[in-house]
């Protein structure tokens, strides 16, 4: 089933920690500050609402979106009950304006067990073509990225999301890392050409930006500097219903 109304947008990842939730955030609020409306959600959460609390604080505060949304926790990868499924797809779709949808974990991370349709395990990737809405794709800037990314691209691409692009965040740690983890261009051509998508950028890392602490920092900024905002502005555009 094609979903047009309201246009969205979803954020995943290739792990757990990736920097997903502050990609997420700095997105939504990057549009809000150009006029656009737009939400940032996250229906589905791995752990306990309480480990989960300065996620959707963040969430919540930055990026503008109150958290009047039912969220569908699961204690472990693959505890969802379908019927727990398909709310979070009710709750993305509901309202009107354009939402940013965060995933939890990777692209195949198991969320629910298929209920008589003997496909087995529903995962993250299933639940994005679900809503057939395009993908960003994070990685957490590592020597790994490349690898990482053009892996997940591929798993995605392969079960039928429509991939807008992939982008890195940079964390504390990447900082202090070799020079070598920091790619060149010719690290981002290579990598568009493999997974037959634009590198959209790199969020720096800020010691301004919190999500314990519920500080947005400099996000906004960082962001608009970091990401290729156009793609992502048309993709939106292209999905409001008339």
């Amino acid at each position: 089933m094609r979903r047009t109304n309201p246009s969205g947008l979803i954020i995943a990842g290739t792990s757990s920690g990736c920097g997903k939730t502050v990609l997420a955030t700095g997105i939504a609020a990057t549009l809000q500050e150009e006029g656009l409306k737009a939400r940032a959600i996250k229906p589905i959460s791995l752990g306990t609402a309480h480990e989960a609390k300065p996620e959707y604080a963040f969430l919540a505060t930055i990026a503008h979106t109150p958290l009047d949304y039912q969220v569908q926790f699961a204690d472990k990868p693959g505890s969802l009950k379908t019927s727990q499924f398909q709310a979070a797809v009710k709750t993305a779709v509901s309202g009107t304006d354009p939402v940013i949808v965060e995933l939890p974990g990777n692209s195949a991370t198991p969320l629910c067990l298929s209920e008589g349709t003997g496909n087995g395990w529903q995962d993250t990737s299933d639940f994005a073509k679900e809503l057939n809405w395009p993908v960003i794709l994070v990685s957490k800037l590592t020597a790994e990225s490349f690898e990482q990314l053009a892996l997940h691209a591929t798993y995605m691409i392969n079960k039928g999301v429509e991939l807008l692009g992939v982008a890195t965040v940079m964390t504390e740690a990447d900082c202090k890392a070799p020079a070598a983890v920091h790619h060149s261009l010719s690290w981002e051509m290579a990598l568009a050409e493999k997974i037959r998508s634009p590198y959209l950028g790199c969020l720096a890392h800020s010691q301004s930006i919190s999500i314990a602490k519920t500080n947005q920092g400099n996000l906004i900024r960082t962001t608009s500097d970091a990401l290729d905002l156009l793609p992502i502005i048309k993709a939106i555009s292209l999905r409001v219903a008339i």
